[in-house]
């Protein structure tokens, strides 16, 4: 899938693209709960943003009224490009409004290319965050510039 000039990542086919829900959002997908039990989770691609890596990964911690635990970061190359992973959990707040969310868990990534930061992030119930963290790291992974 080519998303933004000349970024590209591939989402599993088990996620359904969506209408971004925001402008800000280049692209939107629904994740669904394999487990049924809990209810689908939301994976966004943000394109290149401001700020820095530092500034986002504290401003998403700041959407959780409540952490369980510890935030944690991890960063990693993937090719040529630098990616920092934010792992929280706790009652999701958000920064856009629609109300809180108990038991959530977010991934958040920075990937910084040649062209800039791009920010993506994956939300929702724990549950349904723990079954897809391999395929999300995955994609992050696989994330590359110079197109398809």
């Amino acid at each position: 899938m080519q998303v933004s000039g000349d970024l590209t990542f591939t989402a599993p086919a088990e996620w359904t693209a969506e209408r971004p829900a925001m402008s800000m959002r280049k692209a939107q997908y629904a994740v669904p709960d394999k487990e049924k039990a809990q209810g689908n989770a939301t994976f966004i691609y943000f394109g290149s943003m401001g700020g820095t890596v530092e500034q986002n990964i504290e401003r998403w911690k700041g959407q959780f009224s409540k952490i369980d635990g510890e935030a944690k970061t991890e960063t990693f190359k993937a090719g040529d490009l630098k990616m920092t992973v934010l792992d929280v959990a706790g009652e999701y707040a958000s920064d856009m409004g629609g109300g809180s969310q108990g038991d959530a868990r977010m991934l958040g990534a920075v990937v910084e290319t040649p062209g800039g930061l791009h920010f993506f992030k994956f939300f929702g119930p724990r549950g349904t965050v723990e079954d897809w963290r391999d395929a999300f790291v995955e994609l992050i992974k696989g994330v590359r510039t110079g197109g398809p």
